[in-house]
């Protein structure tokens, strides 16, 4: 319980005591001065916590006309605002023992800014406050429905279950750069995008693509990568599982090949940049193959394979509740104070769980086109 708090409540108990004592309660009167003896007590300690965290905020800090916003207060009120995630800042005094306490902490709502949709958002989304999840695996059903005549024998249905536990795993980096970058808040904000945004976020597609295409139970579709080969693929899903596959995740290459595809007349299959075929139709913003199946592309799929899957249905993506991306900003890594530098972290922690592994279909073990 904080000092104000058990100042409200020794107040509180004081006043309850008024009628009594204006009624010359002598109980109540030598209660009511051992409070006011308690209440005198609890406000020369807060008045003492306030002065030592005045004089602590100052430290490290320039002398300045006007108290202008922290660094971070200034960085919520700009590009990373209403976002998800958190900020840290540890500030440390230095000392000659090298082992000075920490100072200052911010903790922060920030995220990092708007991604374009990527591998993660093709799963269900979900969270866990602990450090692992367990789940179920369901493998190929077992025998099947019928239609039955009254009174008769049900036909009887088994799903194989796997009890899987699995942990988070941490996806991180840092970089350092110069202490005046705290004073420069866009390059503050870029220095932060540039490595949450553009770093991490590759690594989080790697970690998604190869535990993906490591789990046991995927199937294995066609040899080449086609539309056709793409399609059958999605009936294979529908016929193991009776999911509609609403994904499909290519190297950027394979990718490449496919959508700049050309028929006989050297129109684009998949429409122009800007049109249909043939100025037809309009422009496709969110563009499906075979209409359902969104489009990922990432250098974390190997050249000459893509995955097709009800990755809704099939896999979850956990994250560590109440997390986010997590950026920490310290200045007292290694010699990082001496030299006036600071060192800039940006983590996450993520999950995959595929539950249905004959939700997905591994198309092509060689480069092709069309």
């Amino acid at each position: 319980m904080s000092l104000k708090k058990e100042l409200a409540e020794l107040q509180e108990k004081l006043a309850a005591l008024e009628e009594r004592i204006k009624a010359d309660d002598a109980e109540a009167i030598e209660e009511g001065a051992k409070l006011m003896a308690d209440i005198e007590a609890k406000e020369a300690e807060i008045e003492k916590a306030e002065k030592k965290a005045a004089v602590l905020g100052k430290i490290g800090k320039k002398a300045k006309d006007e108290e202008e916003p922290s660094f971070l207060e200034k960085l919520n009120a700009k590009s990373l605002a209403k976002k998800t995630g958190s900020v840290s800042a540890y500030l440390k005094a230095y000392n000659d023992n090298h082992t000075a306490p920490k100072i200052e902490e911010f903790d922060r709502d920030v995220a990092t800014p708007d991604e374009q949709p990527g591998v993660s958002d093709l799963f269900a989304q979900g969270t866990t406050a602990g450090n692992s999840v367990a789940y179920v695996v369901l493998g190929a059903r077992e025998g099947d429905p019928a239609v039955t005549a009254e009174g008769a024998k049900k036909p009887q249905i088994h799903y194989p279950i796997t009890r899987v536990s699995k942990s988070l795993v941490k996806i991180a980096a840092f970089m350092k750069d110069t202490d005046e970058l705290l004073e420069d808040d866009p390059r503050l904000v870029s220095a932060i995008n540039d490595c949450a945004r553009m770093d991490l976020v590759a690594e989080r597609e790697a970690y998604l693509v190869g535990d993906l295409l490591d789990t046991s139970g995927v199937q294995q579709g066609e040899a080449t990568i086609t539309f056709d080969n793409i399609l059958k693929a999605a009936m294979d899903i529908m016929a193991a599982t009776g999911y509609v596959a609403d994904g499909v995740v290519f190297n950027p290459a394979n990718w490449y090949s496919l959508r700049t595809a050309k028929d006989e007349n050297g129109q684009y299959i998949l429409g122009g940049p800007a049109f249909a075929a043939y100025g037809n139709g309009a422009y496709q913003e969110t563009l499906r193959l075979w209409d359902t199946l969104r489009v990922r592309a990432t250098p974390a799929m190997p050249a000459g394979e893509c995955v097709v899957g009800a990755f809704r249905r099939g896999g979850k993506v956990y994250s560590k509740a109440g997390e986010g991306v997590r950026v920490e900003v310290s200045n007292s890594n290694e010699d990082d104070f001496l030299y006036n530098l600071i060192t800039i972290r940006v983590e996450e922690r993520k999950l995959l769980a595929v539950k249905k592994p004959d939700a997905f279909v591994i198309v092509g073990t060689e480069e092709s086109g069309s």
